[in-house]
């Protein structure tokens, strides 16, 4: 008996001196564990006996794809039991900083579940949610979503917007992305009223954003997916931008169709509407694939416009058009302290070839450029490595 309790006992001490990884600080330890997927950081308790409980210790959760596929398996069936999810949500000790929830297109769910799921998140000072919803059908928020109000970053898709009468907004927020999210009794503007520390705002365009995001005196950043320019025309929102954007410095517009006045128009008075705008990046595109074949009648020129504080430039997808052009003119003879302005070209639609594009760079060094240091560079649209989140696409 004393013989195996001290051959135990002398075990105890070589695993105990040999288990150097357990030693090591819990903050280093969570950032490994945050960096694995779940499944796998759950399995990290083989490494040592120390160990075996360290994943309890993950601040960052991904729910995701092949998080659902290596739990559930075979996606398809109805057959699921979210019963662990909360089960493993509960055995979790210290604070989530981020959630994210991708819901696949295939899997069926349960909303009182997820509802469950942010009833803990709630609890534990969550800090980053991102609800993307894959399905064709939108997703009602979960109303637990709405009692977090430790929020700093918003990412929510294909959802609706249904807050409890008590909720009175998001006093931390500092970035919200939307997309393609349904308000009903609750409106877009309140939503962003209620943030007033936000500093990054993405959205689909709306009648009202152009009237919303000047009041914001520490919006630093907005991405605009310009997708329903009728909306805009009848709401007028070309004369409605009657303040500035005081904080803003990158401004990122995708689908901009410059064969419509109306879109071009709204690039240059947001740009104007923003004295300390750095860096502007334009994805051009075209409704039906039909180029302008006439510049913009924007009442906008040299001497109307602004001078900006425009450093940077990316303009891609463009077809080498006259209203391009036009847009083109309008910023380097604007910007003074502009260093380089990127044009990528859209090769599918060059068909010149290597003449058209040659001829498309004569006309851009002949324009007047406020800034004698402003590089004109010309690239491939389709190397073009964008910046824009996955779900702006």
């Amino acid at each position: 008996m004393d013989l195996v309790q001290v051959s135990c006992s002398k075990a105890a001490n070589f695993v105990s001196e040999g288990d150097v990884i357990s030693s090591l600080p819990e903050t280093l330890i969570t950032n490994i564990l945050d960096r694995l997927p779940i499944r796998d950081a759950v399995r990290t308790g083989i490494l040592a006996r120390n160990w075996r409980l360290k994943w309890t210790m993950l601040s960052q959760l991904v729910f995701d794809e092949k998080f659902f596929k290596d739990v559930f398996g075979a996606p398809g069936t109805d057959s699921y039991d979210w019963r662990n999810v909360i089960k493993f949500l509960l055995s979790l000790r210290g604070s989530i900083t981020k959630f994210t929830l991708r819901l696949p297109k295939d899997m069926v769910f349960d909303v009182e579940d997820i509802n469950h799921w942010f009833l803990f998140l709630s609890g534990k000072e969550i800090k980053d949610v991102s609800l993307i919803n894959m399905h064709e059908t939108p997703l009602k928020l979960p109303d637990h979503l709405f009692s977090c109000l430790e929020l700093k970053c918003l990412e929510i898709r294909d959802c609706y917007f249904c807050p409890p009468l008590s909720f009175r907004g998001f006093p931390n927020l500092l970035k919200l992305n939307l997309l393609r999210v349904h308000f009903e009794s609750y409106k877009f503007g309140e939503l962003v009223t209620c943030c007033p520390v936000l500093e990054i705002l993405g959205t689909l365009t709306s009648s009202s954003i152009f009237q919303l995001v000047g009041s914001f005196s520490k919006l630093q950043e907005v991405i605009l997916v310009f997708l329903n320019c009728k909306l805009l025309a009848e709401a007028g929102a070309t004369k409605g931008i009657t303040t500035t954007f005081p904080c803003l410095e990158i401004l990122r517009l995708w689908s901009v169709d410059c064969n419509k006045d109306i879109e071009v128009s709204l690039v240059l008075k947001m740009i104007c509407c923003s004295p300390k705008l750095q860096k502007l990046q334009i994805v051009g595109t075209y409704e039906n694939d039909v180029p302008p074949i006439a510049p913009c009648s924007s009442d906008f020129n040299d001497n109307t416009m602004w001078r900006s504080q425009l450093r940077s430039v990316v303009f891609a997808c463009s077809k080498g058009s006259k209203s391009e052009i036009y847009l083109i003119k309008t910023l380097l003879a604007c910007s003074p302290l502009l260093k380089k302005i990127a044009i990528g070209l859209n090769t599918s639609l060059m068909v010149d070839g290597a003449d058209g594009r040659l001829q498309f760079a004569e006309k851009l060094l002949k324009l007047h450029r406020a800034s004698t240091m402003a590089e004109i560079d010309l690239f491939y649209f389709s190397n073009w490595d964008s910046s824009v989140p996955y779900y702006y696409w």
